[in-house]
């Protein structure tokens, strides 16, 4: 798990998104509830502003997590990390609960400037 995250940590850096995306896939396959995996995948798809690859990754996030514990606080790293990282790179991004899941949604819009 360490080298996934020193090679995701690498990756986003330099804005190699494929191997972000790889390192993401491996920290979710070794840990499929640790948000890091998320938070890699999720930040490679905002450098890329690839909208769909977002949607795409909150469904397989809500699907893998099938209800949760409410009491989860991914909540809170989620919006901490993307807050700083959607304003480094010109996106708005935000965090919606539904009632009975506290799980964020990210929602982007890509920003013109």
């Amino acid at each position: 798990m360490d080298a996934a995250d020193e090679l995701a940590r690498r990756a986003l850096e330099i804005r190699d998104g494929n191997q972000a995306r790889y390192a993401a896939g491996v920290a979710k396959a070794v840990e499929p509830l640790n948000e890091a995996g998320w938070r890699t995948a999720l930040r490679a798809a905002m450098q890329d502003r690839d909208t769909d690859e977002i949607n795409r990754i909150v469904d397989e996030m809500y699907a893998r997590v099938g209800g949760g514990d409410p009491d989860y606080e991914l909540d809170q790293l989620m919006n901490e990390s993307f807050a700083e990282e959607s304003t480094r790179l010109g996106v708005q991004v935000g965090a919606i609960s539904t009632p009975t899941l506290t799980l964020p949604v990210i929602a982007v819009v890509v920003v013109s400037g």
